[in-house]
């Protein structure tokens, strides 16, 4: 589920950076790319607590 929405996110990176690639405008395309920043940060970010749910823990 959590890979599922990771993909998700990098999906819609994608489209942000598409839409970049189709504006004239620098402000839009500035927008745009920062939009797929962040999507692309949420999808590290559900890997990394993908990733830390998966780790066994230490119990003393």
């Amino acid at each position: 589920m959590a890979e599922d929405r990771a993909d998700e996110y990098r999906r819609k990176a994608e489209e942000c950076r598409q839409q970049a690639a189709k504006t004239n405008h620098e402000a839009d395309k500035a927008t745009w790319l920062r939009m797929a920043e962040d999507w692309l940060r949420l999808a590290a970010s559900v890997d990394h607590a993908r990733d830390n749910a998966q780790k066994p823990t230490n119990s003393k």
